[in-house]
């Protein structure tokens, strides 16, 4: 099931698993996006190409299945298009460092260019390797290098601040109206919870990704289904907050 035509409301919620169990629990608790990463081998680790082709079994039509794809440069386009062929996800989300360098936006298009068609490719920022979000100019540099159509914000050092303790509610606010007009749609993870993302005001992301917040005993613990669930309800909360409030 691809990401490309996405119709869900803001706030929906996309859960990082390891394992076709952790994937049956996400789906139950309401996950809208299932993705695939190996916590153990960092923020962004690349899970076995087999571990991922099985979760989108299990998951079929159901939801859109995604995996995280490690960070730019870790394989070469080739290595890396290979495995994510074999994946079967419909997107892969390689991570990228503050600030973007020349270097790495000719590698985004390298990548973008060795991939399967039908299969997208989503930059993910580290929040936590610089001091604010990118600006308009970059992000559209970015959307244009990856064909991209999602954005990831993520923080590569999960035992630091969260997301929202990295940036500003009004820098994030920022950057979702900028995504937005690049032609991105965004994903907000890194520690975020629905109740901070309500303080955004005008504009809220996409998707919230998470793991560690719906895992018992943390990131490298289980996923579990009732706090999948406890998680979208409040999401759902603060959408509705948001609704009523207005802009």
């Amino acid at each position: 099931m691809p990401l490309s035509n996405w119709r869900r409301p803001p706030l929906s919620l996309l859960v990082s698993v390891r394992s076709t169990s952790e994937a049956a629990a996400a789906l139950a608790g309401g996950a809208e996006v299932i993705d695939v990463k190996e916590p153990a081998r960092g923020a962004l680790g690349r899970a076995d190409a087999e571990v991922v082709r099985s979760i989108a079994r299990l998951v079929g039509s159901r939801r859109p299945v995604t995996a995280a794809a490690g960070d730019l440069g870790e394989l070469a386009p080739a290595e890396l298009a290979a495995w994510a062929d074999e994946s079967t996800a419909c997107l892969v989300k390689v991570g990228v460092n503050l600030p973007v360098t020349q270097s790495a936006v000719e590698m985004l298009t390298a990548l973008r260019g060795a991939l399967p068609p039908g299969i997208g490719l989503a930059p993910a920022l580290y929040a936590d390797a610089d001091h604010a979000p990118p600006n308009a100019q970059l992000l559209a540099r970015l959307q244009a290098a990856a064909s991209a159509r999602w954005l990831v914000v993520d923080t590569a050092d999960k035992s630091g601040p969260a997301l929202t303790g990295l940036w500003r509610c009004d820098q994030l606010s920022q950057l979702i109206g900028d995504a937005g007009r690049a032609g991105l749609r965004l994903v907000l993870a890194g520690g975020v919870t629905a109740q901070h993302v309500a303080t955004l005001g005008a504009s809220l992301p996409d998707l919230l990704g998470v793991r560690g917040a719906v895992c018992e005993g943390g990131r490298g613990g289980l996923v579990r289904e009732e706090l999948v669930a406890e998680f979208a309800a409040a999401a759902a909360t603060a959408r509705r907050s948001h609704a009523l409030i207005g802009p």
